[in-house]
Parts: C-alpha cells; structure tokens; sequence
C-alpha cells in the first residue's frame, strides 16, 4: 500500500476522532434545528416534513434496524 495512502487514512482517523472529541452534543442538536428550518423556508413546510421522514426511514433502515446503533451505544 503506497505511503501517501497510508498517511491519508491516518489523518482522516485523527480527524473523525477530534470532530467526535471536540463537537458537543447541544452543536449537533442546534445544527439539526437549524438545518430543518432552512429547508421548511426553502421547500415549505409538507415537503420538508416528506424528506425528513424519508430520510429517518434511510437511517432506521441502514443502521437501526441492522443493529448498527445498538453496537455503538453498547461500546460506550
């Protein structure tokens, strides 16, 4: 495996480690409202709710109901 690839992944692990050291759980949750209403004011209201609900859909799908989220919350 080439050196600078290598050095790539070292760098993306030290970084995903910081964000998830460094970013509070209130930022996340304020980050989350603010996104919600910017797509309520951009899409309106019944179709923003319609991505949103589509999307918790992806998400329970891709990582609740593979166990994904039980594992993680289980390693803290």
């Amino acid at each position: 495996m080439p050196k600078w690839l290598l050095l790539g992944l070292l760098l993306l692990c030290v970084e995903v480690t910081l964000v998830v050291i460094l970013v509070t759980d209130q930022a996340v949750q304020a980050a989350i409202t603010t996104e919600r209403d910017l797509a309520a004011d951009w899409l309106g209201d019944r179709v923003a709710a319609q991505v949103e609900q589509q999307a918790s859909r992806g998400f329970n799908r891709r990582f609740v109901h593979t166990g994904v989220v039980v594992a993680i919350t289980a390693a803290e």
